[in-house]
C-alpha cells in the first residue's frame, strides 16, 4: 500500500494495513532477498464482466512475466482458490480460506499439531493443520509428507512439534513481498504531494534503490547497510546529473569573492572517511592539534566534522 490522501478513484481504504488509505500495489518478489521482478496497480473493480476472481486474474497476471520455469509461486488465502492451482503452469501453494468453493470438506475438530489431508478430484492436496488455530494450505506440488518444526513457546522455550511438509515449506519461503515493502518504506521519501502519480514514483524509485543494493550485495559477495548504498547512489546521481545536464549553472560576472569561489559548486563538496588520520587544516591554522579521517572530496583535505562547514563558508 502507497501512502495516499488526497483525491483518486485510485485511493483504497484498507482498515486493518498498517497504511490505512492510499493506493494498492500488487508485488511478485523473492522469496528470500525481497527482490521485485513485477508490480501491478489496482485500479478498482472493473466495470465489465471478468472470468475468474480477483485474485486469480492477479496471480496470472504477475505470473505471465516469469522468465523461468524452476520456480515455485507461494501466495496467502486472499489469492488460493481450487481453480488457480488446476490452471497455473506453475508449481504453486498458499493458504486457504476452509469455505473456498470445491474445497474439500474437513469437519473434524483437531487437538493441538493434528494435521488431516484430503485430495481433490484432480490430484491438489489440501491439509487443514491445527497450531494455535487451524492453518489450511493447498497445493499442486507436494505429498503428504510430515516434518517437524520448531515453535517458540510464550515463555520463550523452543519445541520440537509435527507439522506437514507443505506448512513448513509455506512457512520457509512466505514473506518476500512484506520484505520488499518494509525495505521500500524504510527510508520513504514522503514528500506532501495531491498528484498519485507522484506517490507512485517515489515508491518505484525506492523500489528500483532496493532492487540496486540487492544486486550490489550479491555481485560484491558482502552486504552493506542500505542507508549506506543510498549515501553513495545518490552522491553518484548527482555527479552524473551534473556531467549529463544541457543546462549549467551560471554564475554572475566580475570577480569571485573567496567564499564565491568554495561555494560556486557546494554539491561536490561532500565529506568521506579517508584511510588515514591527518591533521585538520582548518585547525592547524589556528593552532589547535585535531586528527580525522574525514577528508573532502572536492578539496582532497582532511577535515574535523566541527570545522567542515565553517572552513567552506569562510
Amino acid at each position: 500500500m502507497t501512502k495516499f490522501k488526497g483525491r483518486s478513484s485510485l485511493k483504497q481504504y484498507m482498515p486493518m494495513k498498517p497504511v490505512k488509505r492510499g493506493i494498492k500495489m500488487w508485488l511478485r518478489c523473492d522469496a528470500q532477498s525481497g527482490y521485485t521482478y513485477d508490480f501491478n496497480i489496482y485500479a478498482g473493480r472493473e466495470t465489465e464482466a471478468q472470468i475468474g476472481t480477483l485474485g486469480e486474474r492477479v496471480v496470472n497476471s504477475l505470473a505471465s512475466t516469469i522468465r523461468q520455469d524452476d520456480v515455485t509461486l507461494c501466495f496467502d488465502r486472499f489469492f488460493t482458490t481450487v481453480n488457480l492451482l488446476e490452471t497455473i503452469k506453475y508449481p504453486a501453494l498458499g493458504t486457504c480460506m476452509s469455505n473456498r468453493r470445491n474445497l474439500p470438506k474437513i469437519d473434524t475438530k483437531l487437538e493441538k499439531s493434528q494435521y488431516v489431508f484430503k485430495c481433490t478430484p484432480k490430484g491438489l492436496l489440501y491439509v487443514k493443520w491445527r497450531d494455535t488455530k487451524d492453518v489450511c494450505v493447498l497445493s499442486n506440488c507436494h505429498s503428504n509428507d510430515v516434518t517437524t518444526v520448531k515453535k517458540t513457546q510464550k515463555d520463550g522455550k523452543k519445541v520440537t512439534v509435527q507439522c506437514p511438509a507443505m506448512i513448513a515449506f509455506y512457512r520457509e519461503i512466505m514473506g518476500g513481498v512484506d520484505l520488499a515493502d518494509q525495505m521500500s518504506g524504510l527510508y520513504e521519501l514522503d514528500r506532501k504531494s495531491t498528484k498519485w502519480w507522484k506517490k507512485i514514483f517515489y515508491r518505484l524509485m525506492m523500489m528500483a534503490a532496493v532492487n540496486s543494493w540487492i544486486i550490489y550485495c550479491q555481485l560484491k559477495k558482502k552486504k552493506i547497510p542500505f542507508k549506506s548504498f543510498l549515501v553513495l547512489l545518490a552522491e553518484e546521481l548527482v555527479l552524473e546529473g551534473m556531467k549529463t545536464t544541457s543546462v549549467k549553472r551560471s554564475s554572475k560576472n566580475g570577480r569571485l569573492s573567496k567564499k564565491g569561489k568554495t561555494m560556486k559548486n557546494v554539491s561536490l563538496h561532500l565529506p568521506y572517511e579517508g584511510g588515514t588520520r591527518r591533521r585538520c587544516k582548518r585547525c592547524t591554522t589556528l593552532g589547535k592539534q585535531s586528527r580525522t579521517k574525514m577528508v573532502c572530496k572536492e578539496c582532497d583535505l582532511p577535515l574535523c566534522k566541527s570545522c567542515f562547514a565553517d572552513y567552506h563558508m569562510s
